[in-house]
């Protein structure tokens, strides 16, 4: 039995929730906490759609580099939504307060609203924003659907290589759009982000391979069965963040007994991006030989580093094989 706190409070005072240290475990003498083992991640939402509405990873890889689960039983859940909205609060601190302002402002244009609180002075703070993740992410005037499909994997992309515990909302899974009926019919923004399925029109859809609904889902779960398979993405694996391009957040994952080593690298932003590891630097052998999970293929270090080319949006997951 896992406890589990949804505490929806500003960063520092969420990972408070993993409690003090208990006497060393006896039978592997290993630290535990005194109160919860698995810690709602809430700022990772806000940071990746702000990451991906910009194209610049630098602020959710700096947070990133701060993650750090502090006992071995302990664990964070990493979610970018849910049946709530994307709470604002736990991202203050983090961005400033334009880039909340921005978050938003891009909301509301994109068919959000947006939940306030009430604050001593008589102001009111955003709280919340109520959209769906895949509508917080789309451009208003793109035409190129393919491209919003690509940005929303790379948003879930994000969440599935951090340490930790993936949490995935069940609308995630199909890419749902705002549900505009469910609002005017209740009032409560959350509605938008609450559309209740249909099981035969849901069968009937993922029938059709043209939809965007089928191309998401099968993306989705290739992500899943890939992951499953890593030891390097246990949840209490080693993480470490790599600094590469503003636009790129970048992870190296090792597994516990080392012997799997897996770098995940997303692109944030709509452009080709190059980018070059440091193999050595790492302590990983210079002429390293890498397969693609996802696309297939395999890309060999050269010289200590590892030299590669992102498309828009793309993720890519490099298991070392050799």
């Amino acid at each position: 039995m896992k406890l589990i706190t949804e505490t929806n409070v500003p960063h520092e005072d969420n990972i408070a929730y993993f409690g003090d240290p208990l006497d060393p475990d006896l039978e592997s003498g290993v630290a535990i906490g005194d109160e919860a083992q698995l810690v709602y991640n809430f700022s990772l939402a806000p940071l990746v759609v702000h990451s991906l509405q910009n194209g610049d990873a630098r602020m959710l890889s700096r947070w990133a580099s701060t993650l750090s689960a502090p006992y071995r039983s302990t664990a964070f859940l990493n979610f970018v939504a849910s049946h709530d909205g994307i709470g604002v609060t736990p991202a203050r601190g983090l961005l400033s307060d334009q880039e909340i302002h921005d978050l938003v402002t891009k909301t509301l244009e994109r068919g959000g609203q947006v939940s306030y609180k009430a604050n001593p002075d008589g102001s009111k703070s955003a709280y919340e924003l109520n959209i769906t993740l895949f509508d917080a992410l789309i451009e208003p005037e793109e035409a190129d659907h393919e491209t919003s499909i690509q940005r929303f994997l790379a948003a879930q992309a994000c969440m599935l290589s951090l340490a930790g515990v993936p949490g995935i909302y069940i609308h995630s899974l199909f890419g749902s759009r705002n549900c505009t009926h469910c609002f005017e019919e209740t009032r409560l923004p959350r509605s938008l982000n609450r559309e209740k399925f249909n099981l035969q029109e849901m069968k009937k859809s993922l029938e059709d391979g043209s939809r965007a609904t089928t191309r998401i889902f099968g993306a989705y779960k290739r992500l899943l069965e890939i992951r499953g398979e890593q030891p390097a993405f246990h949840p209490n694996a080693a993480q470490t963040v790599l600094k590469l391009d503003r636009r790129i957040f970048a992870l190296l994952r090792r597994s516990a007994d080392l012997r799997d080593n897996l770098l995940c690298l997303i692109n944030t932003s709509p452009g080709r991006v190059r980018v070059r590891i440091d193999l050595a630097g790492m302590d990983l052998e210079p002429a390293s030989l890498w397969k693609d999970l996802i696309q297939g293929g395999t890309h060999q270090g050269d010289s200590g580093n590892l030299v590669l080319t992102m498309e828009k949006y793309q993720t890519l997951w490099l298991n070392k094989i050799s």
